[in-house]
């Protein structure tokens, strides 16, 4: 190996340092009288180093996750152009009235239109996206549904009242339910058992009547809704007992 060559494999090998490539790669991409070529040209060595670097094949045993297909993993909601962020999980009791009340909304409803569950983010605007708990959208209201995301006011919302969403879903998302047309709003609360029933009139989410446990609920806007809220809010009186 003559001086040219020995100095530059000293010069690639502190290369490979620098960006974080093994030296065999690089040997491995370089062969012939580019040694002699490139040794005294440094701006077209910095090249080469890139071009290797970028040529290199991932390990097979290495999965990256692929976050711009599926969607970020992060929940939160933005109103106002504010964001706000949700709880990563919310608790049993909260996730027992979800699944009860949207099967109670979809045994009478699922032929007049399409009842989905949290997360699901609705579009108001670019400025209002939020995550209600329940979500059913008619028939008739089904093309708010593009490119597989909704965008536009369903027809009913349903919040399920937890210790840090009272003011939010009251009042924010109250106000911001009534500014964007949402025809019917529940707000469900867990500890009291019961549902209260928001509809809009007038460009105001008018409260209808509130509803207890023992009461079946109703809704004129929406005639296939008829629910027995014993057998919604039973499980929480059994887990109460349970704990206790």
């Amino acid at each position: 190996m003559d001086l040219n060559q020995e100095f530059y494999h000293v010069w690639i090998y502190s290369k490979c340092i620098n960006y974080g490539i093994h030296i065999a790669d690089a040997l491995g991409e370089i062969t012939g009288n580019a040694w002699y070529n490139r040794a005294n040209d440094t701006t077209e060595g910095d090249q080469r180093m890139t071009e290797v670097r970028l040529k290199r094949e991932p390990k097979p045993d290495r999965v990256q996750e692929q976050v711009s297909d599926y969607g970020s993993t992060e929940r939160y909601e933005i109103i106002a152009g504010i964001q706000y962020e949700l709880k990563p999980s919310p608790l049993v009791n909260h996730q027992v009235l979800v699944t009860r009340l949207s099967q109670a909304i979809d045994q009478t409803c699922h032929p007049d239109g399409l009842v989905l569950v949290a997360p699901m983010d609705v579009h108001f605007d670019e400025d209002n996206v939020v995550q209600p708990d329940i979500i059913f959208i008619s028939n008739e209201k089904l093309s708010i549904i593009r490119e597989n995301q909704i965008h536009g006011a369903p027809d009913l919302l349903v919040e399920i009242l937890s210790p840090s969403s009272g003011a939010h879903d009251k009042i924010r998302k109250k106000a911001l339910y009534e500014k964007f047309g949402v025809r019917e709003y529940w707000i469900v609360d867990p500890i009291l058992k019961t549902v209260d029933r928001f509809v809009l009139g007038q460009g105001k989410m008018q409260l209808i009547e509130t509803y207890g446990e023992e009461d079946r609920m109703m809704s004129d806007l929406l005639p296939c809704v008829s629910i027995d809220l014993k057998d919604v809010f039973g499980m929480l009186r059994r887990l109460e007992e349970l704990d206790a």
